[in-house]
């Protein structure tokens, strides 16, 4: 339950801090954009709309997850972050920033750790009785 808190608060902090934080975002897309795919500043503020909504949605998702108790939405979660952090390594690779590379390595190797302990956690549940009926798997404490 612990990871699905913190992962609704992360998501759900990174989108609403946009306003405060729109110089140095807006500056560091323009800096990806122009260094990797060398697109101008016309795409600067329609890629980072889609990253925050992303990363709203992802909040959104394990805020759903904690409040259902489903691990599916959790890990599925994880998993995206996972992805948005891998798409972040390679564009800071390709455009030879290593302060933001050693930043987004670090957060993808936590989720990596959240993985692994969503899998444990699953794992080592106690057995589901036969008399409750219930046989979901999926509602795990995380």
């Amino acid at each position: 339950m612990l990871i699905a808190v913190f992962l609704a608060v992360f998501g759900i902090t990174n989108f609403l801090e946009l306003p405060l934080g729109w110089k140095d975002r807006h500056d560091q897309v323009a800096r990806y954009l122009s260094a990797t795919v060398s697109l101008g500043n016309a795409w600067v503020l329609p890629v980072l709309w889609a990253q925050k909504i992303i990363e709203g949605a992802l909040g959104m998702l394990a805020l759903a997850g904690a409040l259902r108790r489903d691990v599916r939405l959790v890990t599925a979660s994880v998993v995206g972050w996972m992805a948005v952090m891998t798409t972040f390594t390679f564009m800071d690779v390709w455009a030879a920033d290593r302060g933001e590379l050693q930043e987004h390595t670090v957060y993808f190797g936590i989720f990596a750790l959240m993985v692994m302990v969503i899998t444990v956690d699953g794992r080592t549940e106690p057995p589901i009785h036969a008399s409750t009926g219930n046989a979901s798997r999926s509602r795990v404490s995380v």
